[in-house]
């Protein structure tokens, strides 16, 4: 907020469009209790809490590709500007359209995709459809970015409820069920163990440790 008066209430974005909302415009509080008006919108931080650090980091990064194209800025200020930035074309520096630094945004995460060893190898291992990121994707992380925030960045699936199963990589879910297809029914019982340590030595899954211990520089190459 950088203005109050009798026209209204003047605020300034964090990718810098000033805006003047007149009285009649801001509505009416949705209740007072106990004295104290009712937030008009549920709080960040119970959702912040309950996610996992990789779909922290997934909506951090979306929100700093946003922000980088309406301020300029991947923290969303100048007070805050990285080495280089702004760069061209984004930001309201440049003269550049939305939608066309859209599209050089895509382009330039593409790029750096191909790059990147890590995603290759979850695209290879069919972790991820796709390594790169269209333009119609980031247009729309914009829109609801402007809509909801930070909130609206988050993976939609992470904020459905889910069960425990959903929770499991899907590879190591088909490694237990081939495991368990094997039984032959001769025994009453298996211990929860036993099925345990014949889907470790999936040669899937001992695959995708060693690339996890490689990655971490604990085996070599």
């Amino acid at each position: 907020m950088i203005s109050l008066d009798d026209t209204g209430v003047g605020l300034r974005y964090s990718w810098g469009a000033v805006d003047t909302i007149s009285w009649a415009d801001l509505g009416t509080l949705r209740s007072i209790e106990d004295g104290i008006p009712e937030a008009l919108s549920e709080p960040m931080q119970p959702v912040w809490d309950g996610l996992t650090e990789a779909i922290r980091s997934a909506a951090l990064t979306r929100l700093e590709i946003v922000q980088e194209i309406l301020t300029g800025y991947r923290d969303g200020h100048p007070a805050f500007a990285r080495e280089g930035e702004p760069r061209a074309p984004f930001g309201p520096g440049f003269g550049v359209s939305e939608h066309q630094q859209c599209i050089a945004m895509a382009k330039q995460l593409n790029l750096e995709a191909k790059f990147d060893r890590n995603l290759q190898r979850r695209v290879a291992d069919g972790d991820l459809k796709s390594g790169g990121v269209s333009e119609q994707t980031i247009r729309r992380w914009v829109r609801e970015f402007k809509r909801g925030g930070l909130h609206a960045l988050i993976d939609g699936r992470a904020l459905r409820p889910t069960n425990s199963y959903d929770r499991i990589d899907q590879h190591y879910r088909d490694a237990a069920i081939k495991v368990l297809d094997s039984l032959d029914g001769d025994r009453s019982t298996i211990s929860i163990e036993e099925i345990k340590r014949q889907t470790d030595e999936s040669p899937w899954i001992r695959r995708r440790l060693e690339l996890l211990d490689s990655d971490q520089g604990l085996v070599g190459p």
